[in-house]
């Protein structure tokens, strides 16, 4: 039988709470400035401590990038969490594209898209982040629990939900540059129907 893992300490509270702070700090700064924007010591003074003090809870820069990449990744697959199968097929698709576009359009998402390509400047030598897979095994594993029961092969909800992952990440890099999508609705629409066909064997 389970149980409930031990309330972590004060100091152990403590510990993550600055990491929070650090790594808040740092999507805030890519946001407004870009990646540039989020040196050590600004990432360390928005956090309201030095550097030196932020080395006790992340070594270096990177390792703070790869947290935030890793926490988009975790923020996206937990909004499916209560996801299944057993609601009607076109509430399914509603829901799925509302909660893929809430994830696509967060601050943690759009930081996570400026790390990943300046990681592919070949000026950027400072970022040797840790490669993380897109899409993975938890994103199989949540499309066949949501969709599984239509006559859709796995690799084939995984597509789509990569042609989705696309398109949303267009929109919403649109919507940054932009200020405002005035035809967004329209285009979620669009992205609903392309999910029900490709995710209903359409």
């Amino acid at each position: 039988m389970e149980t409930d893992a031990p309330p972590l300490g004060r100091q152990a509270q403590k510990s993550l709470r600055t990491r929070e702070k650090l790594i808040q700090s740092t999507i805030s700064l890519i946001r407004r400035g870009g990646l540039a924007a989020a040196s050590a010591k600004r990432i360390a003074s928005g956090a309201g401590m030095t550097w030196g003090a932020a080395q006790h809870h992340f070594g270096s820069k990177e390792q703070i990038l790869e947290a935030i990449v890793a926490r988009s990744h975790e923020s996206f697959v937990s909004r499916f969490a209560d996801m299944g199968s057993a609601q009607p097929f076109a509430e399914r698709i509603d829901l799925f594209v509302a909660r893929m576009w809430e994830h696509y359009r967060s601050e943690v998402y759009l930081a996570t898209i400026e790390i990943i390509m300046a990681e592919r400047d070949p000026e950027q030598e400072d970022l040797p982040l840790t490669p993380f897979d897109w899409p993975n095994q938890d994103h199989l594993e949540m499309m066949v629990r949501i969709f599984g029961d239509q006559a859709v092969a796995p690799e084939d909800l995984l597509e789509g939900l990569i042609f989705l992952h696309c398109l949303l990440t267009g929109l919403a890099i649109q919507e940054v540059l932009e200020g405002d999508t005035p035809r967004l609705e329209s285009h979620l629409g669009r992205c609903r129907a392309i999910a029900a066909g490709m995710f209903g064997g359409g």
